[in-house]
């Protein structure tokens, strides 16, 4: 009988082939994790030839901010000579700027954060932002130094806004270096996406979270307790480290998607109609979905049982990433999109 070894490579090859894009942005890019990422960007920083422009993606609390500002600091950084994530020092003027996300060290702004008082949505980054922004570009940067732009929850950027920005990311000025962080790619102008190195962020790896939390000293069954909650995401590991009330309620929520999935057809439509009006509610339940749904599949690999098949799998993570995307970003009928996707799960 091969060894595990070998069927995962077996299992990576096959599912590579029923659809080679997905399989790069769900699968692949699921199963690794930070070092894959680390190691990436080392090899752009020691090759010298640094594209203008990268797209961090991934699911929420997985760290593709933490990520960023580390990045930014490496490319800043006065006493990290060799520009390498892991050596920033953290004390100097640089550093301590991004760390604080200060001009003119690091350009950064997100829902909520903006760059001008310009009156925008909630949950959006307008015009008015990118037109900042682009104005403070135009001013001369010091001569020989990166100027780090870090954009959080770009998918937020208005199409306006996208627009604009997709100019100045075709003719950044020297120096500029653009990190854009978003859930998916797909929710980015195509244009800006080809103009860009696109990153993909996974859920730790259940050993590299153990490794971390045998140093606080916790229990054996607090750490695997942890593990299960978090679903691999660094940041709500540090939460929940600090609130034990929050991981209550995430375990909660989650246990509740988990019943949905596994409910007959009526109760999950009813889910729908309850959570349709509420975008939190929406937007918590696609969060879990993925991890939940993820979690079963590798379990099973690991198991060779086969309750979801590879193509299966693949099917099921798109509709959720098509149905997701639609509600987030058109005037679709949610209630409707909601129950077209509880039948993909029949």
């Amino acid at each position: 009988m091969p060894s595990k070894g070998v069927l995962a490579v077996q299992f990576l090859d096959g599912l590579y082939n029923l659809n080679k894009t997905f399989f790069y942005s769900i699968i692949a890019v699921m199963i690794l994790g930070h070092k894959r990422v680390i190691s990436r960007l080392n090899a752009i920083l020691a090759n010298g030839n640094i594209p203008h422009a990268f797209i961090f993606y991934g699911p929420e609390n997985i760290g593709k901010l933490t990520v960023a500002k580390e990045f930014a600091k490496s490319l800043v950084c006065l006493k990290n000579k060799n520009c390498d994530i892991e050596k920033n020092c953290d004390i100097c003027s640089e550093c301590l700027a991004i760390n604080g996300w200060r001009q003119p060290e690091v350009i950064f702004f997100e829902p909520g954060r903006h760059l001008t008082d310009e009156k925008t949505a909630v949950k959006e980054i307008g015009i008015g932002d990118v037109r900042e922004l682009k104005r403070i570009l135009s001013l001369k940067a010091p001569e020989g130094k990166y100027r780090p732009v870090v954009i959080n929850s770009a998918e937020s950027l208005t199409e306006e806004a996208q627009n604009s920005l997709l100019k100045i990311i075709e003719e950044p000025g020297e120096g500029t270096i653009f990190i854009l962080i978003c859930k998916s790619p797909d929710l980015l102008l195509p244009t800006i996406v080809s103009r860009s190195v696109s990153i993909g962020f996974s859920p730790l790896g259940a050993d590299e979270i153990k490794k971390f939390l045998l140093k606080k000293i916790l229990s054996d069954s607090r750490i695997e307790e942890l593990i299960e909650a978090s679903f691999g995401r660094p940041g709500l590991i540090f939460r929940f480290l600090e609130d034990i009330e929050l991981m209550r309620e995430e375990v909660k929520k989650a246990a509740e998607v988990k019943k949905v999935i596994s409910d007959h057809l009526v109760k999950r439509f009813n889910y729908a109609e309850k959570i349709s009006q509420d975008d939190l509610a929406i937007k918590e339940f696609f969060n879990h979905f993925y991890f939940i749904l993820r979690d079963i599949f590798l379990k099973n690999f690991e198991r060779q049982e086969s309750l979801i098949s590879p193509k299966r799998f693949v099917s099921i993570m798109k509709s959720a990433d098509e149905i997701s995307n639609a509600i987030y970003s058109t005037n679709v009928n949610r209630r409707l999109a909601l129950e077209a996707f509880f039948l993909e799960l029949e």
